[in-house]
């Protein structure tokens, strides 16, 4: 947990802590606080995150007030990350993340109601490890759901606990239930290879229609490869048994859902910048003002090792740019007068922004360019064409 409060904040403590007492709520289990082993875990987790957090604060005082009220009670509570979504947002997320066992919902809920059952029965207190995960994972999905912040990658802690109770639901399931559950993720695959083509035809302002029609084939790859394994684990049923039908099928989704991910670096590999870097490094030298119009790029400054001074727009900088104003720039007229009379510098922006400056006069050399953005030089650069 101390990790993980170092890694990704409060939610460390949050989550689990938020699972445990719902949990011994519901199961009556308060027992399970005795052996957790509290006092020496407490102090373990203080001693991984306390001198961080301490040499933080003594270097940038303001640190306290942005990791604890603006990085997680705000962002919580509030739209001031404009990272806004509906109250289902996660759920289409979760069943695409999760279709392969997708239909093993019904039999997960009954191994945690048999398993509560016995509990009942017995008339103790037993440790019910199903009700956990159901609980585990019911409550960080509604906890997310209910944030004012999303993003998709909320969603992943959610998934250890369905997969947990995947496996002890596919423990319990029948042969014949099996075969039916074969034939229709059969019916699905197909449905998705058929398709695959719609992909080849999306378009979007940041995201050319090539990218797309690239990343369609490995769509169309991924789901064929599925289709097979879920025929071929349909076969090996028949021969080899249950445990043989389930590996395969496994594996085989695993393998055509990794390919879908990799293939996805068609779209995400161009959006990121990473290829503009050789041409970007040609003309940036270490003292060279880097400049950010109008644009929070996220990538291009971690590639090039080179920080970013904002313009006109601080976006998620904000509180960056209060802390210090020599690294922001509030209006475009302060930024032109800069660029023209200052030393040698780059901006990064978008295309539109810099019709809007060239419009105004304001003189650029093209360094480097993609569909999302423009990196520009006040100087003649000898790596750019003047446009």
């Amino acid at each position: 947990m101390g990790v993980a409060i170092l890694t990704k904040g409060l939610v460390g403590i949050a989550l689990p802590g938020l699972v445990l007492v719902i949990y011994t709520l519901i199961a009556r289990d308060f027992g399970l606080w005795k052996r957790l082993h509290l006092a020496s875990g407490i102090a373990l987790m203080l001693i991984v995150t306390v001198p961080w957090f301490w040499l933080v604060s003594e270097r940038n005082p303001e640190f306290l007030h942005f990791f604890f009220i603006h990085e997680h009670w705000q962002r919580y509570t509030s739209t001031v990350h404009s990272r806004k979504g509906p109250l289902w947002y996660f759920v289409p997320l979760l069943v695409a993340g999760f279709i392969p066992w997708l239909g093993l919902l019904p039999r997960m809920w009954n191994v945690m109601r048999d398993d509560m059952a016995i509990a009942r029965a017995t008339g103790t207190r037993p440790f019910q490890p199903a009700l956990l995960l159901a609980v585990w994972a019911i409550a960080i999905f509604v906890f997310f759901s209910l944030s004012g912040s999303k993003l998709p990658g909320y969603i992943v802690p959610v998934f250890p606990a369905l997969g947990m109770l995947a496996g002890v639901a596919l423990l319990r399931i029948q042969e014949q239930a099996w075969q039916r559950y074969l034939k229709a993720m059969l019916v699905v695959m197909a449905l998705g290879l058929l398709a695959s083509p719609v992909v080849a035809t999306l378009h979007s302002n940041h995201t050319p229609n090539a990218d797309y029609r690239v990343y369609a084939v490995w769509i169309a790859i991924a789901f064929a490869v599925m289709l097979a394994g879920v025929w071929l684990a349909c076969r090996l049923l028949a021969t080899r048994g249950l445990m043989a039908s389930v590996a395969v099928y496994a594996l085989t989704l695993f393998t055509g859902f990794t390919g879908a991910l990799l293939g996805h670096e068609s779209i995400g590999g161009p959006a990121s910048g990473a290829g503009m870097v050789p041409a970007i490094k040609a003309v940036l030298k270490d003292d060279m003002p880097l400049y950010g119009v109008r644009m929070l790029d996220h990538t291009l400054p971690f590639y090039l090792g080179h920080p970013l001074v904002m313009v006109a727009s601080a976006d998620e900088l904000d509180f960056g740019t209060q802390q210090e104003p020599r690294k922001w720039i509030p209006t475009l007229d302060a930024f032109a007068a800069r660029w023209q009379a200052g030393p040698p510098a780059l901006a990064v922006m978008s295309a539109d922004t810099y019709l809007l400056l060239a419009s105004r006069g304001v003189k650029m050399t093209v360094v480097a360019d993609d569909a999302r953005r423009m990196v520009v030089a006040n100087f003649p650069a000898r790596a750019a064409t003047e446009r």
